[in-house]
């Protein structure tokens, strides 16, 4: 069996190292930015609040303890349950209200990005609830987000942003978002040229100098 070249391996210790970022990866997390920054956000009352609790299954005085809808691991923030960005990159409508809202945690909110929680939670993606939970548990999840998701349909606000903002004006829009991405690109192509460049300049600091070898010098005192 082939050894791993381990001046490409990209692990230390049988650890992987940091993801080394790649500055195009960025497109789309820009794009969903640009669409993000513009969305209104609606404090609940407490009254709708409280409705909201009851939908999901979290008690009325649980503030720390809130967990991940999705998995059940403790809750670290709220997730747009209904994608913000649409299936065509333009806004969906929906809107940061409590009824576009869930509980969940950071590994949760990473793996399912801006996929339908249905699909992704029953899928085999990377840290997917279906790799981490058992059978029963991911269909208990899977119905009180069912009932969550009709109770809410109704209720969530869905604006049509390109009649209220006018499609002239939202494509001058998308052109900025388009600059952005080229500009992403050619700092791209820079940024592996810098890459390269100080790894070689690292290596090449790591080759040490020729030493001359010393002269043998016999123990005084000895004979």
């Amino acid at each position: 069996m082939a050894k791993k070249n381990p001046s490409i391996s990209r692990e230390i210790v049988g650890i992987k190292l940091p993801a080394r970022m790649k500055i195009d990866s960025l497109k789309t997390s820009i794009r969903r930015a640009f669409i993000n920054t513009i969305v209104p956000e609606v404090r609940p009352t407490a009254a709708q609040e409280a409705a909201w609790r009851a939908q999901l299954g979290i008690a009325p005085l649980a503030v720390d303890g809130l967990g991940c809808v999705y998995c059940g691991r403790p809750a670290t923030q709220l997730d747009h349950f209904r994608n913000l960005t649409a299936a065509d990159g333009r806004p969906s409508g929906y809107i940061t209200d409590i009824y576009n809202l869930v509980p969940c945690c950071s590994t949760c909110n990473s793996s399912k990005a801006g996929k339908h929680w249905k699909i992704w939670m029953t899928s085999n993606a990377a840290n997917a609830p279906n790799k981490r939970l058992s059978a029963t548990e991911l269909a208990d999840r899977v119905a009180v987000l069912d009932r969550f998701e009709v109770w809410s349909t109704p209720l969530a606000t869905r604006l049509d942003v390109l009649a209220l903002i006018g499609v002239s004006e939202w494509e001058q829009y998308e052109a900025d978002v388009a600059a952005v991405v080229v500009l992403l690109q050619a700092a791209r192509q820079r940024s592996d040229r810098f890459h390269l460049l100080l790894q070689q300049a690292y290596a090449e600091a790591l080759v040490p100098a020729a030493q001359p070898i010393p002269t043998a010098v016999s123990p005084t005192g000895l004979h």
